[in-house]
């Protein structure tokens, strides 16, 4: 498989600035609440999210009540920022490229960056 080690290193490099007060020209907390509230009801449920950045959607699914939530980047920085960050109970970060990650079919709904949502599967 090919990687594109270029991108990850860019983004490393952006994730140990601070991405989010110099990089991105969204407001994290009002687009994770967007996508939350899009996603509706995750009581109970397993979540992955895809392209975590620093972790606050992923936070913010898990204080809704997600039974696990799985958060994973392919930024080694916004992983180690994200695990700074988020301390809490049935809350994983992992640095690791979604196409590498083989448990993805078992999760309900899925979390993916602000440029494609949500995706929800059928009956969840």
């Amino acid at each position: 498989m090919k990687t594109n080690k270029g991108l990850k290193d860019h983004y490393n490099e952006i994730y140990k600035k601070d991405a989010y007060k110099h990089y991105f020209t969204f407001n994290e907390t009002e687009g994770s609440m967007a996508i939350l509230q899009f996603m509706g009801d995750v009581g109970g449920k397993r979540v992955l999210e895809i392209g975590c950045g620093q972790g606050e959607l992923a936070s913010m699914i898990n204080y809704a009540g997600a039974k696990e939530v799985s958060a994973i980047d392919f930024s080694q920085q916004a992983i180690k920022t994200a695990k700074k960050r988020y301390n809490l109970e049935n809350l994983s970060f992992q640095n690791i490229d979604y196409r590498l990650y083989n448990q993805a079919f078992t999760y309900k709904a899925y979390a993916l960056p602000p440029y494609i949502p949500v995706i929800k599967l059928p009956g969840s």
